[in-house]
């Protein structure tokens, strides 16, 4: 017998901040009733103001948790028991306005470990899209460690985002599974840069974050060796996130244009204007939502992608992804990409790309929790 179709979802990014996994996931489950609670704020003072209702999607209701509190804010760890009881009144009084008996729970973040005990529920998924056990400067976060193994102890099933997280997870719980993050994208026609056109081609891009895990010597050589225009596409905020000796040094080369936009979908749009995309990244790095966005657009537009060979993601696709071992083969891998003409190699990539789409990702998360005998078609 097909056990429950509602979902309480417990996340730990609110619905409306940006479009992230987490509406991803729950919007394509159209055949669920999803309540989805927003991360409370964290206040110290506690505020009795019921929280706002809405519906981005006929079977989504969001509550907005405007007054309650995170089980990490002040009043919390000042006074645990009231702090608890609190918020655990106020999830019980949501069940019962909603008329939920025992929803499947699923849950973004360790913190509400806890909560799994008192609430009642049919089955508990643990989505890990973050790294918990560190905190946001690198230092080992032993509490959230600890609230993680508790979870995916509990947890019936676990997803994790990204390869590194499912390393990690896989040795607390052995119904973990890799579910990386898909897009939601096509290409379009008007959604190339409008001044594409004035730029030396060919027109070589990187788009993204150019972080400490981004190789800015190589993007430099790249620039070196080629005739054409090498197009860094970021926002201002990653802009100023980077080592600005580097970033400026790069950006006063004269065939290096920085093209700043106003949003991550703004950079997803951008690549259907390259020739080229270069993903020069460093060895050990691991995907980040918008790199493996990025990486699957380019994919899905069919654009050539020359590689590092620690590109976390190169593995996956290496058979139509130009992989680099160092420096000197970089440089001749971006020749030979933009020289060879390959249909079966683009064939390939664009079939990959299908794979990478999000209504592919759910069709895997509903296979793997039908398995497990929750949300039976």
């Amino acid at each position: 017998m097909p056990r429950t179709k509602e979902i309480l979802c417990l996340s730990n990014l609110p619905w409306a901040e940006r479009t992230t996994r987490r509406q991803m996931i729950m919007s394509r489950m159209r055949d669920v009733r999803i309540v989805y609670i927003d991360p409370p704020e964290k206040r110290a003072s506690f505020s009795r103001k019921r929280p706002d209702t809405y519906k981005p999607y006929p079977h989504v209701t969001v509550y907005s948790s405007a007054g309650f509190l995170t089980p990490d804010s002040p009043l919390f760890r000042t006074d645990p028991v009231r702090g608890r009881t609190a918020y655990l009144r106020y999830l019980n009084s949501v069940l019962s306005k909603e008329e939920m008996n025992a929803p499947l729970l699923w849950l973004y973040s360790p913190h509400y470990v806890s909560f799994a005990e008192e609430i009642a529920h049919d089955g508990l998924v643990y989505d890990c899209a973050d790294q918990f056990s560190r905190s946001s400067s690198g230092r080992k976060n032993d509490k959230a460690n600890k609230r993680e193994l508790a979870l995916c102890r509990r947890a019936d099933v676990v997803f994790a985002a990204r390869r590194d997280l499912y390393q990690k997870l896989v040795g607390f719980k052995t119904k973990t599974y890799l579910l990386p993050n898909g897009i939601d994208y096509r290409p379009k026609s008007g959604t190339q840069l409008p001044d594409a056109d004035a730029f030396p081609r060919p027109l070589i891009g990187f788009a993204g974050d150019l972080s400490d895990n981004a190789d800015v010597g190589l993007l430099e050589a790249a620039a070196g060796h080629t005739e054409g225009t090498l197009l860094l596409v970021t926002t201002a905020e990653m802009r100023d996130r980077v080592d600005r000796e580097a970033y400026l040094r790069l950006a006063s080369i004269e065939n290096v244009v920085p093209h700043i936009v106003d949003s991550q979908p703004a950079i997803l749009d951008a690549v259907s204007s390259f020739d080229l995309f270069l993903a020069p990244y460093r060895e050990g790095t691991d995907e980040s939502d918008l790199r493996t966005r990025v990486f699957y657009a380019c994919l899905a537009a069919g654009k050539p992608i020359v590689s590092t060979k620690h590109s976390a993601l190169v593995g996956t696709f290496s058979d139509c992804v130009y992989a680099a071992e160092d420096r000197e083969s970089f440089l001749e891998m971006m020749d030979r990409a933009l020289e060879e003409k390959d249909p079966e190699r683009n064939a390939r990539q664009l079939a990959y790309a299908d794979g990478c789409r999000w209504d592919a990702r759910i069709l895997e998360i509903r296979r793997l929790l039908a398995r497990e005998g929750f949300l039976v078609d």
